[in-house]
């Protein structure tokens, strides 16, 4: 994390090593503000992790804080959430404790990878659980295995053009060099009645600079 500034996550076997790992961390840094744990808290009876039960909004709230350059929160602490989906680009470094493999170890790593400013080279992962046998055997993919997934993909590849060119006949006189809010709003005018909207176009378009992509949805 020092002296660039950026932030990490440490992901542990469960709830009760969450807190462990806390206690540990913040007695290590000689504070309780630089660490938080955010953990699923639901079936707790006891009332054993109330401390760490936020809803939504206050779950949003502290990431927002997390995410915060300037913010004295430097680690968070998790067992099953933010390991998909979080996008925290001042995120560098992932400490695993926990045992994991598949698309949910290459998903947590990912983690790491947002581009943020110049100090950040790249994400760290410290394994102290040996997880990383499972990336090798994730990333494994036989060519006949993939073959079977996309059968006719040179076929598909001929498509585009006229799918680019169908699509884009639903926007006459759309300028595609506007993008953003104006561009899409642009684009929702040629666009009349909820039929054409939801049946007659066959595909959707998302607009991408200066692109409209058409997602073949029959």
């Amino acid at each position: 994390m020092e002296p660039t500034g950026m932030k990490a996550q440490v992901v542990v076997y469960n709830r009760e090593c969450c807190v462990k790992y806390k206690h540990a961390l913040d007695a290590l840094l000689g504070t309780t503000d630089q660490t938080t744990i955010v953990m699923h808290t639901g079936g707790d009876k006891a009332d054993e992790y109330k401390e760490w039960k936020r809803d939504r909004s206050e779950e949003n709230k502290l990431l927002d804080e997390f995410r915060d350059p300037l913010s004295q929160l430097k680690i968070v602490i998790v067992t099953s959430k933010l390991l998909t989906g979080f996008d925290a680009p001042i995120l560098q470094c992932m400490y695993l404790d926990k045992p994991m493999k598949d698309h949910t170890l290459l998903q947590a790593i990912c983690r790491t990878n947002r581009k943020y400013t110049v100090d950040k080279k790249c994400g760290l992962i410290v394994d102290f659980v040996g997880v990383f046998d499972n990336v090798a055997r994730s990333l494994a993919f036989e060519d006949e295995t993939v073959k079977q997934v996309i059968k006719n993909i040179d076929e598909i590849k001929s498509l585009i053009p006229k799918l680019m060119q169908d699509c884009l006949s639903f926007f006459p006189g759309v300028d595609r060099t506007i993008g953003g809010w104006e561009g899409l709003q642009a684009a929702q005018q040629c666009l009349k009645d909820d039929k054409t909207k939801s049946v007659k176009l066959g595909f959707m378009c998302v607009n991408r600079g200066n692109l409209i992509f058409p997602l073949v949805l029959r």
